[in-house]
This record gives structure tokens, sequence and C-alpha cells, in this order.
């Protein structure tokens, strides 16, 4: 073996260069398996979060501005989770035809969705009125079952068609309802027209 390549021979330390006592040379470090290190790190985050579990106990049973902090904590955090769910309860839409129609269909959608579908009388039955315009016959009003419409705009279309008269109209119209109200929506079935009109209930 070349003497100049013998492993017993002394390490020349390049320049000034003086290694500390812990130091290992690259190519005689050992790397520790990842689970080893992470067994490492787990166990001092642990220890760490006890260490601060312990330290926040007794600042609870023996620092008063501790308790107080505490106390406005979960204050907030209770009154943000109130407001976000009183925002987000729904509304609910109730819809009132008033017709001068025998028999009429009514067809409500919600965002395309059908909600209502329903066949709507009249009182107008006896035979003096058979013979009179719609718009000249007294109207009636019916009311349909709520439904409920979450806190976002919706659009509302609405369709009556009447079985004897020469009426078929629709019409749209926009709600933006606020969370948790009730609300009406008026349809008036009109010579040539169909009207919308939207309002919240008093309570």
């Amino acid at each position: 073996m070349d003497a100049g390549n013998s492993p017993n021979q002394p390490v020349q330390w390049p320049g000034d260069f003086r290694p500390s006592d812990d130091y290992i040379a690259p190519d005689l470090k050992v790397v520790e398996p990842f689970g080893v290190r992470f067994k490492r790190f787990f166990d001092r985050a642990v220890a760490g979060s006890k260490s601060a579990i312990d330290d926040y106990l007794y600042g609870l049973q023996h620092v008063p501005t501790c308790r107080i902090g505490t106390i406005a904590l979960i204050a907030i955090i209770l009154g943000i989770a109130l407001r976000v769910h009183l925002q987000n309860r729904p509304a609910t839409l109730q819809v009132v035809c008033s017709h001068q129609f025998h028999a009429a269909e009514l067809i409500v959608w919600a965002d395309d969705q059908k909600v209502i579908d329903e066949v709507v009388t009249g009182a107008a039955i006896f035979d003096s009125h058979h013979w009179r315009p719609y718009w000249q016959r007294e109207a009636v009003a019916y009311t349909a079952p709520p439904f409920t419409l979450t806190h976002q705009p919706h659009t509302i279309r609405v369709r009556v068609a009447s079985t004897e008269d020469p009426y078929d109209r629709m019409q749209l119209t926009t709600v933006d309802l606020p969370s948790a109200s009730d609300n009406t929506l008026q349809v008036a079935c009109g010579k040539g027209r169909l009207v919308l009109s939207v309002f919240g209930q008093d309570k």
C-alpha cells in the first residue's frame, strides 16, 4: 500500500483549521433513519406542549389577567359563531296569487327549481260571470304554503295560465331576502299582464 494513502497516517488539516472536539468528518457521519428523527421531533413537541399547558393552567389558577383574557377570548369566539349562524339562517317566501279566473295553473320556480305547481280556482263560478271578461270579475286570493330560500340572491319565475280564459303570462323577479325573515310574493293577474311584488311580513 502506498505510504501516502496509509490509514494510520495523521490527518493533515488544511491551513490553520482546527476542528472542535465533537467534530465528525463528513464521510464518518451516521445518518439517522427518518423514523428516529421524527420520533425525536414528536417527543420534543409533546414535551413543549405539556409545558405550555401546565403554564397556562397555572396562570388560570393564580393570575387574574389570564382568567379575564380567557373569558374574553371565549366570548369573542361564541359571538362570531352566533353571528355566522344567524346570518346563514334561511328566509321564507309565501306566494299569494290574486286572480279572477274560474281555474288556472300557478307555477313558481326558484332558481329553475319548481317549488309550486297548483291549480287555483275562483269563487266566480255562477252563470252571470261566464260571459264577462276575466278582468271584470271579482278577484280571489290563493295562498300557497311558504318555502325557504338561503340568504343570497335568487331568481323567482312565476307563470299563471288560465284553463278557460285567454291568459297565459310569465314574469321574473330577483329577490335577496334578509336572513331568517318571513316574506310574501304578491302575484297580481291583471288585464294582459302579471305583476310581482315582494315585501316582508310584520312579526
